[in-house]
């Protein structure tokens, strides 16, 4: 079968930008399937944590000053195995608000993440999920508006341009 290909200038801009992008997906592991799609080296959670182990870096690099500002009066409220007692747990929710110590540590535990989470745009609300039985964090909750005029979403619920 023959695809119809629109060719595009060599040194076009749109040209760059795709071998650049071809070359990083390869530089991190990723191949051409059988049928030309795009092919994961793996299929487990420590293939996807390796694909986002060099954004992470960069984050964790852009937020070295605030990770090193908040860290030390942070660290207190992270919970490690001994402070979990699995029959006491008494989830608590905490609506986090902006310029806070609490935004500050909904911020820090987002960078704790192997997968390195968007800062978002538009309207959010951000909840700390505490644990009463020892005051330690055990959870984060995040909701944030959804991405406007989205086609595959909009079709499934038989939303249309003339309805909105």
């Amino acid at each position: 079968m023959i695809r119809n290909r629109q060719f595009i200038p060599l040194f076009s801009l749109e040209a760059r930008i795709k071998r650049a992008l071809r070359t990083h997906l390869r530089s991190v592991g990723f191949s051409r399937g059988i049928r030309g799609s795009l092919e994961p080296p793996h299929r487990s959670k420590e293939t996807i944590r390796n694909l986002h182990r060099p954004q992470r870096g960069e984050l964790l690099k852009k937020e070295k000053n605030f990770i090193e500002r908040c860290w030390p009066k942070l660290n207190t409220y992270f919970a490690d195995g001994t402070d979990l007692v699995i029959e006491k747990i008494e989830p608590e929710l905490e609506l986090v608000r902006a310029d806070t110590w609490q935004s500050d540590l909904f911020r820090m535990a987002c960078l704790t993440w192997s997968v390195p989470v968007s800062q978002g745009y538009g309207r959010r609300l951000r909840f700390l999920v505490w644990d009463r039985s020892n005051e330690k964090l055990i959870g984060l909750i995040g909701l944030g508006d959804p991405v406007f005029n989205l086609r595959a979403r909009d079709d499934l619920i038989g939303w249309s341009r003339a309805a909105i």
